[in-house]
Protein backbone atom coordinates (compact mmCIF):
# COMPACT_ATOMS: atom_id res chain seq x y z
CA UNK A 1 0.00 0.00 0.00
CA UNK A 2 2.85 2.40 0.83
CA UNK A 3 4.41 1.74 -2.56
CA UNK A 4 1.28 2.93 -4.32
CA UNK A 5 1.29 6.17 -2.30
CA UNK A 6 4.97 6.76 -3.13
CA UNK A 7 4.32 5.93 -6.77
CA UNK A 8 1.44 8.40 -6.98
CA UNK A 9 3.47 11.11 -5.23
CA UNK A 10 6.37 10.54 -7.62
CA UNK A 11 4.21 10.62 -10.73
CA UNK A 12 2.40 13.73 -9.57
CA UNK A 13 5.42 15.72 -8.34
CA UNK A 14 8.26 14.74 -10.68
CA UNK A 15 7.55 17.49 -13.26
CA UNK A 16 7.38 20.05 -10.45
CA UNK A 17 10.65 19.19 -8.69
CA UNK A 18 12.73 18.10 -11.68
CA UNK A 19 13.97 21.60 -12.68
CA UNK A 20 15.05 22.31 -9.10
CA UNK A 21 16.89 19.03 -8.63
CA UNK A 22 18.47 19.32 -12.07
CA UNK A 23 20.06 22.58 -11.03
CA UNK A 24 22.33 20.54 -8.74
CA UNK A 25 24.31 19.67 -11.86
CA UNK A 26 25.81 23.14 -11.73
CA UNK A 27 27.97 21.75 -8.91
CA UNK A 28 29.24 19.14 -11.37
CA UNK A 29 30.01 21.90 -13.87
CA UNK A 30 32.03 23.74 -11.20
CA UNK A 31 34.03 20.58 -10.47
CA UNK A 32 34.53 20.08 -14.20
CA UNK A 33 35.83 23.64 -14.52
CA UNK A 34 38.53 22.86 -11.97
CA UNK A 35 39.61 19.76 -13.88
CA UNK A 36 39.56 21.60 -17.23
CA UNK A 37 41.64 24.38 -15.71
CA UNK A 38 44.29 21.87 -14.70
CA UNK A 39 44.26 20.09 -18.06
CA UNK A 40 43.80 22.88 -20.61
CA UNK A 41 44.36 26.18 -18.86
CA UNK A 42 42.20 29.06 -17.76
CA UNK A 43 40.91 30.30 -21.12
CA UNK A 44 39.73 26.93 -22.41
CA UNK A 45 38.10 26.10 -19.07
CA UNK A 46 36.24 29.41 -18.91
CA UNK A 47 34.95 29.18 -22.48
CA UNK A 48 33.88 25.55 -22.16
CA UNK A 49 32.17 26.06 -18.80
CA UNK A 50 30.34 29.18 -19.98
CA UNK A 51 29.02 27.38 -23.07
CA UNK A 52 28.03 24.34 -21.02
CA UNK A 53 26.31 26.52 -18.41
CA UNK A 54 24.27 28.40 -21.02
CA UNK A 55 23.21 25.16 -22.71
CA UNK A 56 22.24 23.54 -19.42
CA UNK A 57 20.37 26.68 -18.32
CA UNK A 58 18.27 26.42 -21.48
CA UNK A 59 17.68 22.76 -20.63
CA UNK A 60 16.39 23.65 -17.16
CA UNK A 61 14.15 26.38 -18.59
CA UNK A 62 12.67 23.86 -21.03
CA UNK A 63 12.16 21.37 -18.19
CA UNK A 64 10.20 23.95 -16.24
CA UNK A 65 8.05 24.53 -19.36
CA UNK A 66 7.44 20.75 -19.43
CA UNK A 67 8.93 20.25 -22.87
CA UNK A 68 8.96 16.54 -23.80
CA UNK A 69 12.25 16.83 -25.69
CA UNK A 70 13.86 18.33 -22.59
CA UNK A 71 12.53 15.39 -20.55
CA UNK A 72 14.15 12.93 -22.96
CA UNK A 73 17.44 14.84 -22.87
CA UNK A 74 17.33 14.86 -19.07
CA UNK A 75 16.79 11.09 -19.04
CA UNK A 76 19.91 10.75 -21.19
CA UNK A 77 21.87 13.09 -18.89
CA UNK A 78 20.75 11.14 -15.81
CA UNK A 79 21.59 7.82 -17.47
CA UNK A 80 25.12 8.87 -18.44
CA UNK A 81 25.74 10.60 -15.11
CA UNK A 82 24.51 7.58 -13.17
CA UNK A 83 26.87 5.31 -15.10
CA UNK A 84 29.79 7.66 -14.41
CA UNK A 85 28.78 7.80 -10.75
CA UNK A 86 28.94 4.02 -10.51
CA UNK A 87 32.42 4.05 -12.06
CA UNK A 88 33.38 6.75 -9.55
CA UNK A 89 32.24 4.50 -6.66
CA UNK A 90 34.19 1.54 -8.03
CA UNK A 91 37.30 3.72 -8.23
CA UNK A 92 36.69 4.81 -4.64
CA UNK A 93 36.63 1.19 -3.52
CA UNK A 94 39.81 0.17 -5.32
CA UNK A 95 41.78 3.44 -4.93
CA UNK A 96 40.80 4.94 -1.55
CA UNK A 97 43.92 7.10 -1.41
CA UNK A 98 42.50 9.14 -4.29
CA UNK A 99 39.69 10.45 -2.10
CA UNK A 100 41.20 12.83 0.40
CA UNK A 101 40.33 16.44 1.09
CA UNK A 102 38.34 18.04 -1.71
CA UNK A 103 37.47 14.72 -3.35
CA UNK A 104 35.81 13.52 -0.15
CA UNK A 105 33.16 16.23 -0.48
CA UNK A 106 32.77 15.38 -4.14
CA UNK A 107 32.27 11.74 -3.16
CA UNK A 108 29.49 12.74 -0.73
CA UNK A 109 27.96 14.89 -3.47
CA UNK A 110 28.02 11.92 -5.85
CA UNK A 111 26.20 9.79 -3.28
CA UNK A 112 23.48 12.43 -3.03
CA UNK A 113 23.25 12.65 -6.83
CA UNK A 114 22.88 8.90 -7.23
CA UNK A 115 20.24 8.77 -4.49
CA UNK A 116 18.25 11.45 -6.33
CA UNK A 117 18.87 10.23 -9.89
CA UNK A 118 17.69 6.65 -9.51
CA UNK A 119 14.09 7.45 -8.53
CA UNK A 120 13.90 10.39 -10.94
CA UNK A 121 15.14 8.22 -13.79
CA UNK A 122 12.48 5.66 -12.92
CA UNK A 123 9.68 8.24 -12.79
CA UNK A 124 10.78 10.12 -15.93
CA UNK A 125 10.47 6.97 -18.02
CA UNK A 126 6.90 6.22 -16.91
CA UNK A 127 4.06 6.90 -19.33
CA UNK A 128 2.09 8.68 -16.61
CA UNK A 129 4.86 11.26 -16.23
CA UNK A 130 5.62 11.48 -19.94
CA UNK A 131 2.02 12.46 -20.71
CA UNK A 132 2.44 15.51 -18.41
CA UNK A 133 5.04 16.91 -20.84
CA UNK A 134 3.98 18.44 -24.16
Amino acid sequence: MHYKILYNLGVKNTPKILPYLSSLFYLEIMYLSFILFLLFGRSAAIVFVLVLTVIYSLQIINLSKRNNTARKIQVLIFDVHLALGIVFFICAIFMPSMFIGYNTWYFVLKIIFVAVEIPLLFFLTLDDVACQYS
